[in-house]
């Protein structure tokens, strides 16, 4: 574990590593035309983003940006939800439709 980055840059490290399976389930479900949609999975990828960024300020000597980032995490995660339900919404009306 010697060999792993401490503090912010640990955090950095787990930022890269978001953003990279990010848009490897992202290359994936474009070339087989399944997994996550991708404005699910981008707003889920801000939303925990974001909260790494607060995170990474609690760790940093700039404690002030973590309202901001707490902000933006929330912000995404709520954007998220109401994805998700407008698409749940979507499948019932469809669902509804072929049994009328």
């Amino acid at each position: 574990m010697s060999g792993l980055p401490a503090g912010t840059g640990l955090v950095d490290f787990v930022i890269a590593l978001t953003l990279l399976e990010t848009l490897v389930l992202a290359w994936r479900g474009r070339r087989t035309g399944g997994g996550i949609a991708p404005r699910e999975l981008a707003l889920n990828a801000l939303a925990g983003i974001g909260l790494l960024l607060a995170l990474r300020a609690a760790l940093s000597p700039a404690p002030g940006l973590i309202a901001p980032a707490l902000a933006f995490a929330g912000l995404a995660h709520l954007a998220d939800l109401r994805e998700r339900s407008r698409r749940r919404a979507r499948s019932l009306e469809r669902l509804l439709a072929g049994r009328g």
